[in-house]
């Protein structure tokens, strides 16, 4: 199971031991996200697909919005077709189709 923690407020040095303390959680890839009020980190837990596409915290070059997500999400195929229509493909990891569903 991933691993997410943050602080309101700006600190490498804190977020990064915070993800040292939680590599059990994720041992496959390591994440953090930093701006002037905010510190997020993320150990990753490669359940399905790629790690390279499935690192977090999740951001979009055309959005404001930051995404750390721990979990699987099992109706994809439905939420896709019912909510997205042809926007994505149907094997869009968990993470991409909720930061899409938020931008929505």
């Amino acid at each position: 199971m991933c691993g997410v923690n943050g602080f309101t407020f700006n600190s490498l040095k804190k977020i990064e031991l915070m993800n040292r303390e939680l590599s059990h959680r994720g041992p496959d890839h390591s994440g953090v996200y930093l701006d002037n009020n905010l510190s997020l980190g993320h150990v990753l837990l490669s359940i399905r697909g790629s790690i390279d596409i499935s690192k977090q915290p999740y951001t979009s070059t055309n959005s404001d919005w930051v995404l750390l997500f721990n979990g699987q999400i099992y109706n994809t195929l439905e939420i896709v077709k019912d909510h997205l229509e042809d926007q994505v493909e149907p094997t869009l990891l968990d993470t991409e189709l909720i930061y899409m569903l938020i931008q929505k």
